[in-house]
């Protein structure tokens, strides 16, 4: 089960500890106030996950042709 959640947020961009830690502080406070308020919260797609558990995107790392494209 671990192993699916690491493998899920790594493929939507997310820190697999930052995720797992913030999943682990909130869930036992699911439906109190201050905390996430529905299991749905949790998923990866969700506008509840905290800036602080996306992996930042580094700007200028696709190169704007690959090296078998022709003029």
């Amino acid at each position: 089960m671990y192993y699916s959640l690491v493998e899920t947020a790594r493929e939507n961009g997310l820190n697999p500890f930052e995720y797992l830690s913030w999943i682990f502080t909130h869930a036992p406070n699911l439906g109190k106030p201050g905390y996430v308020s529905a299991i749905e919260d949790f998923l990866p797609g969700s506008a509840k996950i905290p800036q602080k558990v996306f992996i930042p995107k580094s700007k200028g790392t696709e190169p704007e042709k690959y090296a078998w494209e022709e003029d």
